[in-house]
């Protein structure tokens, strides 16, 4: 697979379900350490943190609301 990709998926996996993983000193598997410094996972990183806030958390926030029930 192309270094980019791999390292833009990584990227996106962290973003999204991590979106502050920095801030909070997630630490990272090994295995993922060469992909972080990449623009690649930069990259992805940004769109997996776009997706969580515009995606994840309203279908949180609907999930939580009375009307839901």
């Amino acid at each position: 697979m192309v270094p980019y990709v791999t390292a833009y998926a990584v990227g996106y996996y962290y973003g999204r379900a991590y979106p502050s993983y920095e801030a909070d000193d997630i630490t990272m598997p090994e295995q993922d350490h060469c992909y972080r410094d990449s623009v690649g996972f930069k990259d992805g990183f940004v769109a997996g943190q776009r997706d969580f806030e515009s995606i994840d958390l309203p279908l949180e926030a609907l999930a939580a609301s009375p009307e839901a029930e």
